[in-house]
Formats: structure tokens, sequence, C-alpha cells
């Protein structure tokens, strides 16, 4: 245990350090010497989280999966789910971003990662669709798309200007 316990804190003050190909790598040295240690869990967190930071979205993905995928119930499982969702958004993957968010507020609705997918999700909000429909045909097309990452939309009322042929 001594040794787990000291070559787990070498990768951590690594990371801690900033020094994050280097803690990548420590921790990958950890979790190949004591791939069934109780600090696994938080190793390989640890080993996502130092390739999020050096912007390695792709890896990063990769391993916080693992986090989901080898641990379930380990209490590091929602914040991994969280930063799937943060990655999705950076790559702006929108539709990938909302469902691992919203995963993290259905299976953990009381947990801080859940308050900072409620967060991100109200950030995601940033699109504007006006869409035109054909009475007839049942057709719609999109007629104007706007994004601004700053823009949140409070009103969600719409006037009806002419009789209903135009609105504001």
């Amino acid at each position: 245990m001594a040794g787990e316990q000291a070559n787990y804190d070498v990768a951590f003050n690594l990371l801690k350090e900033g020094r994050y190909p280097q803690a990548a790598d420590a921790f990958n040295r950890f979790l190949q010497q004591y791939p069934s240690s109780r600090l696994a869990p938080n190793a390989q967190y640890w080993l996502a989280e130092s390739q999020y930071v050096a912007r390695n979205y792709d890896v990063s993905l990769a391993e916080f999966r693992k986090v989901v995928g080898q641990y379930p119930g380990n209490p590091k499982v929602p914040d991994a789910l969280l930063k799937i969702g943060y990655i999705h958004s950076e790559k702006q993957q929108w539709t990938e971003a909302k469902a691992a968010l919203e995963r993290v507020i259905q299976e953990y609705p009381g947990s801080g990662s859940a308050d900072l997918a409620r967060q991100r999700l109200n950030r995601l909000q940033n699109t504007n669709q006006v869409m035109l429909g054909d009475a007839r045909t049942g057709k719609v097309r999109t007629v104007l798309t706007e994004r601004d990452s700053t823009w949140v939309d409070v009103v969600d009322e719409v006037t009806w200007l002419d009789g209903g042929k135009s609105f504001t």
C-alpha cells in the first residue's frame, strides 16, 4: 500500500504543479502497476483531467469514459460525466454535450456536478432558429439561424402582427 500511495502522490503532485504531460504519464504508470488499487478510480479520473486541462479533448474523452465504464458507483463518475459534457461542448458537439449533462442531472440530481451541469446547459441555449412552415405540405425549413455564445433568450412570447402574418 505504501508504494501505491507514494506513486499516486507523485502523479497528483505533478498535476497540481501544472506539469500535465508528466502527470498523465505518472497516472498511466500507476494504473499499469496497480490496476486493482483502491486509488485506481481516482487515478483514472486525474489521468483524464490531466489530458483535459492540456486541451487533448479526444484522449481526455476516452479516459473519462473509462471512469464511467470501469468504475460504476464511484464518487468520481458524476464528475467524469460532467467533463464528458464539457468536452463535447468544447468540440461544439451540442447534442452529445446536452445528453451527457442531462445524464448528470438525472442520475446525480443533488450533486455539485448536477449544479454545474445545469449552469452549462443554460449556456448552451445560445441558438435562435427562425423556421418557415408550409401549411399545405407540412414542410418546415430553417430560414435564419443565429448563434452567440453570450446570448440568452429570456422572452419566449411571440407577438403576432398583421392578423397573424408577421411576428416580433
